[in-house]
């Protein structure tokens, strides 16, 4: 999918971190997947003021602390 329609799993990624009861691996890996594809495809003012990177940085702090 992410070479057939990038912007449909671009969405699917970002959906990833909602299935998750708490913050961990699949939802990071979701979520920047996501970021990397944005990029991939040029969309760079989706990325930086994008909800997604924040909740990336969440999953940092999270990550950080355990």
């Amino acid at each position: 999918m992410k070479a057939s329609d990038p912007e449909a799993a671009i969405e699917e990624f970002l959906g990833v971190p909602a299935l998750e009861q708490e913050k961990g691996d699949w939802g990071f890996k979701g979520l920047k997947q996501a970021i990397k594809l944005e990029f991939k495809l040029g969309l760079y003012d989706k990325v930086r003021p994008s909800p997604s990177l924040r909740l990336l940085c969440l999953y940092f702090d999270f990550e950080l602390m355990r």
